[in-house]
């Protein structure tokens, strides 16, 4: 997740999805800690993957099924939304 613009003291948090067995809903496999400030925060989601180092802030050991999302959940404070640009990018090993 690449978080160009965060003006304000609102806050979000990332949540990485995988579809329903079903079709119908979502699960939520993990959420980022509430971001406040600009900045680059990777997720390495591998089967077996080891713990987080470097620029890695977070792994999970998950296989990620076919489908698949990231969502991103505002944390308003004071009533008046702040300004925040960000940008999410995979890398996906076949």
């Amino acid at each position: 997740y690449d978080v160009n613009t965060f003006a304000g003291d609102d806050t979000f948090t990332f949540k990485l999805q995988v579809q329903s067995k079903s079709g119908v809903g979502w699960a939520t496999v993990h959420t980022t800690p509430a971001i406040s400030v600009a900045n680059r925060y990777e997720l390495l989601v591998y089967p077996g993957v080891g713990a987080a180092a470097g620029d890695i802030e977070a792994t999970l050991s998950y296989p990620l099924p076919r489908t698949w999302r990231v969502a991103a959940e505002y944390g308003l404070v004071g009533g008046v939304a702040d300004l925040i640009t960000f940008g999410v990018y995979a890398c996906l090993i076949n």
